[in-house]
């Protein structure tokens, strides 16, 4: 999850790590801000699927338009809030919560401690393990860490940017 230096300009990336194609007709990306203690919202009904080792970017209406595939119905809040991927029953209600990243001053997170809060430029990015694979410990501060070097990216168009040299 991240932003360009402009507010706005908001974007959450997916990755498939898997070997198998994931069918997203019935994911959605929730949003609960610091703000707010009770409820989470819809941030993007997500449709499609994520190719094999594929990657899946949600991005505000106007940021990355040309290759999101899909879309945020409004901002994020860079200084804390909490993202969860949920998979939808017959009723509508959250029955799995696939994956949860809080960061800054959330108050819904994986873990004893959220992520640490990304400033204009920054974004967080999922740790990656001497083997190249995506860590989850289930600790949000020990799974994510600051890129200054956002590079969001989709199926739809190949990365362009430089490859992030903290990484």
């Amino acid at each position: 999850a991240g932003s360009s230096a402009s507010t706005g300009e908001d974007f959450v990336e997916l990755y498939n790590q898997t070997d198998s194609a994931i069918d997203l007709t019935t994911w959605r990306l929730d949003y609960r801000s610091t703000a707010t203690t009770s409820q989470w919202t819809r941030k993007a009904q997500l449709v499609g699927s994520i190719e094999a080792h594929g990657r899946y970017l949600i991005s505000t209406a106007d940021y990355l338009s040309d290759i999101h595939d899909a879309t945020l119905t409004s901002g994020i809040s860079k200084t804390g809030g909490s993202l969860r991927l949920v998979r939808v029953g017959q009723n509508g209600a959250a029955d799995e919560t696939v994956d949860l990243v809080g960061w800054g001053t959330a108050t819904q997170f994986d873990g004893d401690n959220p992520a640490p809060a990304p400033t204009d430029g920054q974004s967080l990015k999922r740790t990656v393990d001497a083997d190249g694979l995506f860590v989850a410990t289930g600790e949000n501060d020990t799974d994510f860490s600051l890129s200054n070097h956002p590079s969001p990216s989709s199926d739809s168009q190949p990365v362009i940017a430089e490859a992030d040299p903290e990484a």
